[in-house]
């Protein structure tokens, strides 16, 4: 299964959001209930092979991004993978893994 990482942007170009998801089209309407949707002008969307590649990119671009609505996030400076979930952080751990061998 193809996963993505999506990212909502407001008219002026912030950036609102940051997902991944193996359910593009599933994961897109769960946000339409959300009460910053409405500022949501544009989605842009890149396929990964894997989610862990998807996971990998999710993280590196909440980093440089810094959406205004990813607020699972605690300070990442302090604690570099504090706000990873345990699924992303095994993910993060398997694809170094496979990273490492090839």
């Amino acid at each position: 299964m193809t996963a993505h990482v999506y990212t909502f942007r407001a008219i002026d170009g912030t950036v609102l959001y940051v997902g991944c998801t193996e359910r593009i089209g599933r994961r897109l309407l769960q946000h339409e209930y959300k009460p910053w949707w409405p500022e949501v002008v544009r989605i842009d969307s890149v396929a990964f092979a894997t989610l862990a590649e998807a996971r990998l990119a999710e993280t590196s671009r909440i980093r440089q991004l810094q959406p205004v609505h990813n607020t699972v996030m605690t300070d990442h400076r302090e604690d570099p993978g504090g706000w990873a979930t345990r699924r992303r952080r095994e993910a993060l751990k398997a694809a170094a893994l496979v990273e490492a061998t090839a």
